[in-house]
């Protein structure tokens, strides 16, 4: 809630703003994921075999849900990594010291799963996007020292992807 009491402190904790991560599938890899924390891995609603699975990341979804539902104002959909069969190594971290994992002929699919993830967000369960990050701290080297998904872009990649 960011509605105040009669002293002027927040009746809630003032949540403003809630980050919702589209996962990208290290968590169905398990320990072939290479991600040794559980906690850092997440499950993608896109399967290899291109079918949509909209009951993985049901704890996420639910606190989506609930934060709309207690008022907070702006939803930021991001993502850390491509889907990992969308990569070019088929993990959601890279391989090359900042070089983009998602593979240069995915960058169309890729964009398609954002809008179809977006809009069943949207247009299935009802919750309002303020803003999509297709990308989440791209400036970085991603590789499997850091223990969590991530993809590293380019300027020129992020513009390409965008353009898509």
């Amino acid at each position: 809630s960011t509605e105040l009491d009669d002293k002027g402190a927040p009746k809630g904790i003032g949540l403003s703003s809630w980050r919702f991560n589209i996962g990208a599938g290290s968590a169905e890899q398990g320990e072939a994921s290479n991600i040794k924390d559980i906690w850092r891995r997440t499950e993608c609603f896109l399967g290899p075999d291109g079918k949509y699975d909209w009951s993985k990341q049901s704890g996420q979804l639910w606190f989506l849900k609930e934060a709309q539902r207690l008022g907070v104002e702006h939803i930021t959909a991001f993502v850390n990594s491509p889907p990992v069969h969308m990569t070019c190594n088929g993990r959601a971290f890279g391989s090359e010291p900042f070089a983009s994992n998602l593979h240069p002929d995915n960058y169309c699919r890729y964009a398609h799963f954002l809008v179809t993830v977006l809009r069943h967000l949207q247009e299935r369960m009802c919750v309002k996007i303020s803003s999509i990050s297709p990308v989440n701290e791209p400036q970085w080297s991603w590789e499997e020292s850091n223990g969590q998904e991530g993809c590293h872009y380019k300027n020129r990649e992020i513009l390409q992807l965008v353009l898509q």
